[in-house]
């Protein structure tokens, strides 16, 4: 375990985590948590609650805590104001070597990437690279179909391909094969790879692109809708009818509902035809699905929902 002395001077490196709905960038982190290369590392995601934080302990307050400090001494900041606000404070605390954002799925990072360059931030922070993850089963479909997926891939200094055990060795050279025009000059290595943890936490800081206006004609409209399932429940069966019932416009979904007949949960992952739905014991967290989308109906997908929920008494 990681004593609480400060840490050694110079810049704290930041690190980026791109990639499109569903590509695996919250289990890289969940990795680089469990394996900080004897470094304190803060990590800046949007939900708290997608972090698995087996063994944290919250230092103080209560439910609305924004901070969980892990055993190693790592840190999960939740994102609930504006990056610089939240960078500006992990400055101040003066124990962190590295800081790793987690941006969302339809996001550009290089709006965070410049984030680190401004003037309270640039001389505290040496923002080392952006790695984006690619999806070996969809990243395909999800390039051609959504500008934004291309754009992550275009602008990473790292790809790294998720669910390569998924796939075949030759489906993973295809994969390889169709990343490399997008992106020349980026490292293509497969997300599992073992030397990619020690290599972000550790790569030398790039040249950082200077900022450019962003026209907000070229933002992509996704849509997104949470459900509270609080009180409610649902077997493993009717959630998998449900996730397969859900139009094509749904591009992602996830969720944690309670289990019908049982005192467990069920957790869900949906990104494009791929349905996972797993088992979980204790939780404390929020009861929800999440829809995000383009163009997508949501009072059909609410009605949908409600036909499937068994409500508790």
């Amino acid at each position: 375990m990681m004593t609480s002395s400060p840490r050694s001077n110079g810049p704290i490196l930041g690190t980026i985590v791109s990639g499109f709905l569903g590509s695996g960038k919250t289990s890289l982190i969940n990795r680089l948590l469990c394996a900080p290369q004897g470094k304190r590392i803060a990590v800046v995601v949007n939900e708290l609650g997608e972090i698995g934080l087996d063994g944290a302990s919250l230092k103080s307050g209560g439910g609305t805590q924004t901070v969980v400090e892990l055993d190693n001494g790592c840190l999960c900041c939740s994102l609930n104001q504006d990056l610089e606000v939240t960078l500006d404070a992990i400055r101040t605390r003066g124990d962190i070597d590295h800081v790793i954002v987690e941006t969302t799925g339809v996001a550009d990072p290089l709006t965070v990437l410049w984030t680190f360059t401004r003037p309270k931030l640039a001389n505290a922070y040496a923002c080392n690279l952006i790695v984006s993850l690619a999806d070996a089963l969809h990243v395909r479909d999800q390039t051609e179909r959504y500008p934004i997926a291309r754009l992550q891939l275009e602008q990473a200094h790292v790809i790294a391909v998720s669910k390569t055990d998924r796939v075949s060795d030759t489906e993973q050279h295809a994969v390889w094969r169709f990343l490399k025009p997008l992106n020349p000059y980026a490292a293509i290595v497969a997300a599992a790879d073992a030397s990619l943890l020690p290599t972000l936490l550790d790569a030398m800081e790039p040249n950082v692109p200077p900022p450019a206006p962003i026209s907000e004609s070229a933002q992509p409209g996704f849509d997104s809708l949470s459900i509270s399932t609080r009180g409610r429940s649902i077997s493993a069966d009717a959630l998998e009818h449900l996730l397969e019932a859900l139009p094509a416009a749904i591009i992602r979904a996830k969720g944690v509902i309670a289990k019908s007949g049982d005192s467990g949960y069920l957790t869900c992952h949906k990104v494009a035809d791929d349905i996972r739905i797993e088992a979980l014991g204790d939780y404390q967290g929020p009861e929800a699905i999440v829809f995000i989308g383009q163009g997508f109906n949501r009072l059909a997908v609410t009605h949908m929902m409600k036909e499937h929920l068994t409500y508790d008494a």
